[in-house]
């Protein structure tokens, strides 16, 4: 935990020296400058470490800060609370942009809702799909499902109930109250919500980062200096 406290220091300096780079050309004003993060980090808060496989807040609730003093400054800052998700950043950061965005894009333009001309849809719901690395052992694909302060788990054993949850984040955001049983009404519509999802979506072999090749099911072994080796296992990416 130190070292994730660290190195949440060095992120803050690093967009520190950011900004002072940008204002000191004068462009600060005109650029829109965003923060956010791919996962968070596990304490073992539900009895799971780091960041895979993990359904819980600790890991999906990330930061969204958008900076654009220019287009901001009448408006003011304003504080958003709703569902967002990684999906939602790439035609909002077009439309703001003013550049047009591919037609078939599922995530939600949020540039209405930051200018003040419109709120977030109610009863809009995310659908987070958790799943382990391609280059680990894997494990069924679960999703989350969450809509206003409610939240479906699809169940799995290393997440202590293989039947799921169903958590109100308002009055439970340490995810303690178990629900499900309570609330079978609200976990069928959840289900059917995450069904309607999975059958809208194409999907599509998991690819290389670098190469833009497919990940085949069995990858071939890599040998790895030492020194990196011990790093990336570290960081969770080496078993």
């Amino acid at each position: 935990m130190r070292s994730y406290d660290a190195r949440i220091g060095q992120v803050d300096e690093a967009v520190a020296r950011i900004r002072a780079t940008l204002e000191g050309l004068g462009q600060w004003d005109d650029t829109l400058f965003v923060v956010t993060a791919d996962h968070g980090e596990s304490f073992c808060e539900h009895g799971l470490p780091k960041h895979e496989y993990v359904p819980f807040e600790e890991v999906l609730r990330v930061p969204l800060v958008i900076s654009w003093p220019r287009f901001f400054r009448e408006r003011g800052g304003m504080v958003i609370d709703g569902p967002a998700w990684h999906l939602d950043l790439l035609p909002t950061l077009l439309s703001l942009a003013n550049v047009a965005a591919p037609e078939g894009l599922r995530g939600l333009d949020l540039s209405p809702v930051l200018s003040g001309q419109a709120t977030l849809p109610q009863g809009r719901g995310v659908y987070p799909a958790i799943l382990r690395p391609a280059h680990k052992d894997q494990r069924p694909l679960r999703r989350v499902a969450v809509r206003g302060r409610r939240k479906r788990i699809e169940g799995h054993a290393a997440y202590g109930d293989e039947e799921g949850f169903l958590f109100d984040l308002a009055r439970d955001p340490g995810e303690r109250r178990n629900l499900r049983e309570a609330r079978p009404d609200e976990v069928a519509a959840f289900d059917a919500a995450i069904a309607d999802w999975e059958e809208g979506l194409s999907p599509r072999p998991p690819i290389h980062q670098d190469t833009g090749l497919p990940i085949s099911e069995a990858p071939a072994p890599v040998d790895l200096p030492p020194a990196l080796e011990d790093r990336l296992r570290q960081l969770g990416y080496v078993d």
